[in-house]
């Protein structure tokens, strides 16, 4: 287990101050309930480095990962994991016709493969 460093105690404050501001309407707790594994210290350490461990600038950073998480895949969508069965189900006719495209063989560690092919 990786040690939490006083940034990542920081940051932790700031993101429970913008989840109570009322910020971001709500997105931060309901991100943190549904998607546990995306607030870990991995994660949040990105963030971190991303601001060179400004730790108010890593948490806007993750409100406006949220806010355009939710743009992009919807409120239905936007809290599930970004695979193919989850969040991308809906893609499927976007995803195998045009420029992306699926393939139907995995990468050895399971991965479903995408092609992108602008002719």
């Amino acid at each position: 287990m990786t040690a939490r460093t006083p940034a990542l105690n920081q940051l932790e404050k700031d993101l429970i101050n913008i989840a109570t501001s009322g910020r971001g309407e709500g997105i931060i707790s309901r991100a943190s309930e549904a998607c546990p594994q995306l607030f870990d210290v991995a994660h949040q350490t990105a963030f971190l480095q991303a601001e060179d461990y400004n730790s108010g600038a890593a948490a806007e950073r993750i409100l406006r990962y949220w806010e355009e998480r939710t743009k992009l895949f919807g409120e239905n969508h936007a809290f599930l994991p970004l695979s193919q069965r989850a969040a991308l189900s809906n893609d499927d006719i976007a995803l195998t016709s045009g420029v992306f495209q699926l393939l139907p063989q995995k990468d050895s560690a399971g991965r479903m493969l995408m092609m992108f092919d602008p002719s």
